[in-house]
Order: structure tokens, then sequence, then C-alpha cells
């Protein structure tokens, strides 16, 4: 008789936790740092700039924990397309940001 995996076993389960979790902090911690030099980048002040992925991170879990809420009541939980970057339009060239326009980054 061969060894299975048992999918719905505490083994698997606490693999998938730690791995999880692995990942969370990992990401986590790209992200605070990428939020804080786009802090920078923009010219929030020193003392404020650790605020910045608070703020944002926050909001994220805020929206995740209200998405699963309306879940478990049996509620529609549609993403709205005002916040999906992929419903969005390009901006036109002459109303994107320079920092976004392929000229302006390439070197002279």
């Amino acid at each position: 008789m061969s060894a299975r995996i048992e999918p719905d076993g505490r083994t698997m389960m606490l693999l998938s936790l730690g791995l999880v979790a692995v990942l969370a902090v990992a990401s986590s911690t790209l992200s605070f740092l990428g939020l804080i030099q786009a802090a920078a980048w923009a010219g929030i002040p020193e003392q404020l700039r650790w605020l910045v992925p608070i703020v944002v991170d926050a909001t994220i879990l805020v929206y995740a924990v209200a998405a699963s809420v309306q879940r478990a009541r049996g509620e529609s939980t549609p993403f709205p397309g005002s916040l999906s970057a992929s419903s969005r339009p390009s901006p036109s060239p002459q109303t994107r940001p320079t920092c976004w326009h392929p000229e302006a980054s390439s070197p002279s």
C-alpha cells in the first residue's frame, strides 16, 4: 500500500498555514519598504512616511473584512469597477504624468 497525501489532514493544513504566513510576512515587508520609498518620492515629510503603508494596507484589510462579512451574510460582493485598475482607461499622452511617459524616462 502506498502512502497518500491527505489534503484535509492536519499536516497539510499546517503546511499551508505556514507557507501563507511566510508569504504574508515577505509581501508585507516588501510592500512597507516600497510604500516608504513612494512616500519619500511624493515629498511626504520623513516623520510621516511610515503612515503611508499603514493607511494603504489597513484599507485593504478593511475592504477584505467587509467583503468577508457580506459573503457570510449571503450578500453579493462584486468588486467595484471604480477600484479596479484594469477597468480604467489609460490616460492620454497629453494628460499622463511624465513619469509614465516612455520618452521622459529614456536616457538622453
